[in-house]
């Protein structure tokens, strides 16, 4: 079999003369019964891009080849033996992968997670995969059945791919070929090309913008109001020091909102917030909180998220001896104002359609970050991790269904971010408790575990849901990512807080941020943390961009402005 034709370069331009070639897709399937749709993905990308395809040994027992385009190109195992004879004849595994732009696996079988988490290279496919240049996309869609998917060696697995940059098209909850009823099956080939596809475009489209001198990103008003949810890090002013979570009892109080502002406005931050920056690229204005709206402040959306917040209903912790005075609020409470806040604006059922509709359209749906403070009002407590990821997950589940049943139809919701880099946990873990950035392990693995959970949920409401547009905001990844090479993001501190006292990290459980006794740093622009929990406002502008322009949405950001342009 002829291999593909060597590029000069690592990475060949994608401009030649001024003519854009088709994209080239890898496609690789495993060992697992989900092969048996490796035709139909083949085909979808065959409509769009140019394919070669390699199949495991394994694979190859379900995969019809007859269901394959006639003209497709299929390595096996034996082609990579055969095709060489003596030095200086080319490596097959070394072509494909200079060959390919974006690699994609789909079924990946637990035996070829485990391989490739673990480094091992003994097929066709895992010598791809360890030669990978992973500055270029490769996702995965696992497939396997619902034991093995939520095995604590899959877990581990998932982080260690993740660490290289693979992205996971997360299975879906269905009847598996074994008779089981579980998560585990593999995304429908449909979501599969429609994910990789607006991954590719939105990157080209970032490309060709980054190579014009005189391209400015600019979003017209395509949104007239925004309604934001989450907790303390969406939270722009629902919080006053008196009812803030407790040990964060002073963000009315300087140096809270310095930077930005020059004076608190009760943002847990000395600036403006992931939100602000979102409002503010959309052409709207800042906005208001909901427990303190005056006038027409609405008019433009509100913002219901309120600090210390939790995913599960607060009744939950009162139950188990957990409560926190404080902060009764979770979001099915957020849910509950903005029912009170559509009544306000004529909107009470099907016989005010009209005030309905005013209020839903042109409105984009922001649900940041929840859950973090579930996790942590449960530390030290009988109740499992496990136990609460399925309950936080379910209540935020069950919030966007309401929220979309009601009429929502364009949606973005943000994943956890990795906890264990807060100077709060690193202050309180063991120093023997960490990963391969410096991190608490134990909690980054759990809020990573968390987004995965929620993002399968998320295919679930968008195959309920066909109309909307749903959005996976990766803060995880993200916020990852600049810890990684803070450097390049302008950062000089990844661990300490900016507001603070104490060592190593800056920060002191019982003297914190906002005391007359405490005072901030100098340049909060080089920090990424501001009070020991929180970020800086630098911080949440990077992590903004990486959202909003960046690829770290899924699908891009760029596809829910495209469908709004097209929708309305």
């Amino acid at each position: 079999m002829a291999y593909p034709k060597s590029a000069n370069a690592e990475r060949e331009v994608m401009q030649v003369n001024n003519v854009q070639r088709k994209p080239r897709i890898l496609l690789a399937a495993s060992g697992s019964v989900a092969s048996i749709k490796f035709g139909n993905l083949y085909h979808s990308f065959a409509e769009w891009a140019d394919v070669r395809a390699v199949a495991t040994r394994a694979s190859l027992h379900f995969i019809d080849r007859a269901s394959l385009p006639k003209d497709a190109v299929l390595y096996t195992d034996e082609d990579e033996w055969t095709g060489w004879n003596k030095i200086g004849d080319s490596v097959l595994h070394i072509e494909l992968r200079r060959w390919a732009d974006i690699m994609v696996i789909a079924p990946l079988s637990a035996n070829t997670l485990g391989k490739i988490a673990g480094g091992l290279c003994d097929n066709l496919l895992t010598c791809v995969v360890r030669a990978w240049d992973y500055n270029k996309p490769l996702f995965v869609a696992p497939a396997m059945n619902t034991f093995m998917w939520t095995n604590p060696f899959t877990e581990r697995h998932l982080i260690a791919i993740d660490e290289l940059g693979i992205t996971l098209i997360p299975p879906v909850t269905k009847r598996l070929a074994c008779g089981d009823y579980g998560n585990g099956a593999m995304a429908e080939p449909s979501l599969i090309f429609s994910t990789v596809r607006l991954f590719y475009e939105s990157r080209m489209q970032q490309s060709a913008k980054n190579a014009s001198p005189t391209a400015i990103e600019t979003h017209p008003r395509l949104f007239n109001k925004i309604y934001a949810f989450g907790d303390s890090f969406t939270d722009t002013g629902n919080t006053r020091s008196a009812s803030g979570p407790a040990g964060f009892g002073h963000v009315s109080d300087p140096p809270y909102g310095s930077t930005f502002f020059h004076h608190p406005t009760n943002r847990y931050s000395d600036g403006r917030l992931v939100i602000d920056f979102v409002a503010q690229s959309l052409s709207l204005p800042l906005l208001p909180p909901y427990k303190y709206l005056k006038g027409n402040d609405s008019f433009h959306g509100v913002n219901f998220a309120v600090a210390g917040s939790t995913a599960i209903n607060h009744e939950f912790y009162v139950r188990n001896n957990l409560s926190i005075d404080n902060t009764p609020q979770s979001i099915q409470t957020q849910l509950l104002w903005f029912n009170k806040f559509l009544e306000t604006q004529g909107c009470r059922g099907e016989e005010t359609k009209a005030q309905c509709k005013a209020a839903f359209d042109d409105a984009l749906f922001w649900v940041g970050e929840i859950g973090v403070n579930d996790y942590a009002y449960s530390f030290g407590s009988p109740i499992s991790a496990d136990t609460i990821r399925k309950l936080a997950v379910a209540s935020v589940t069950g919030v966007l269904q309401s929220l979309l049943k009601k009429g929502a139809k364009y949606m973005v919701v943000q994943g956890l971010p990795p906890s264990g880099c807060l100077a709060l946990s690193m202050s309180l873990a063991s120093v023997d408790d960490r990963d391969d950035i410096g991190c608490v392990r134990s909690l980054n693995n759990q809020t990573y575990v968390h987004s995965m959970a929620l993002q399968a949920s998320l295919q679930s409401l968008r195959r309920q849901f066909p109309e909307a547009v749903i959005i996976y905001a990766d803060y995880w990844n993200a916020y990852r990512t600049v810890i990684k090479n803070p450097s390049k993001y302008g950062f000089r501190e990844r661990f300490k807080a900016c507001c603070g006292v104490g060592e190593p990290y800056n920060f002191e459980l019982f003297t914190v941020c906002g005391m007359s006794s405490v005072s901030s740093c100098k340049t909060p622009s080089e920090y990424i943390n501001w009070d020991g929990v929180h970020l800086t406002e630098a911080m949440y502008k990077v992590v903004h961009d990486m959202l909003i322009e960046g690829g770290f949405t899924h699908p891009p950001f760029s596809y829910l402005l495209d469908m709004k342009r097209h929708k309305g």
